[in-house]
């Protein structure tokens, strides 16, 4: 019975854990999420997106997820992005219309959640699943008498 639960897991795990990740049981994995195009460009001329990075801390099942904020990402590969400008830069892009003003509203999914707090999920599933055991022996011994 435990090798199955021990089996069911991983596989949750694994799915659970995107394609960039697939196999990241230990540390940390960022990810960028795109917000919406802008015409503002990098300092060497490259395409940018306006998007947000999470941050998720793995110890074979995700431990938690962090919400970094706004970044500019790149267009031709969406796993590099430039932290957002100062305030007063950031300001003038917005004055400019290379950024939009206000800056979009965002949140973190629902899968962010699962994900980062995989692990945590994972052993309340074990736990569940151990007790539900338990009273069904209870239950089996009690009928046998």
């Amino acid at each position: 019975m435990g090798r199955i639960i021990g089996l069911v897991l991983a596989v949750c795990f694994m799915a659970l854990s995107g394609e960039a990740r697939a196999w990241t049981l230990f540390g940390t994995a960022e990810d960028i999420h795109k917000l919406e195009d802008v015409t503002l460009t990098g300092p060497d001329g490259a395409s940018l997106f306006l998007g947000f990075k999470t941050s998720t801390s793995y110890f074979i099942g995700g431990l938690t997820v962090k919400d970094d904020g706004y970044i500019l990402g790149l267009q031709a590969d969406h796993s590099r992005f430039l932290d957002m400008p100062p305030a007063d830069m950031l300001a003038n892009f917005q004055s400019q219309g290379l950024l939009p003003n206000p800056l979009p509203a965002y949140s973190l999914g629902l899968g962010d959640y699962i994900r980062g707090y995989s692990l945590w999920l994972g052993l309340a599933v074990v736990v569940l699943l151990y007790l539900m055991v338990l009273m069904l022996r209870k239950s089996v011994r009690r009928i046998e008498y």
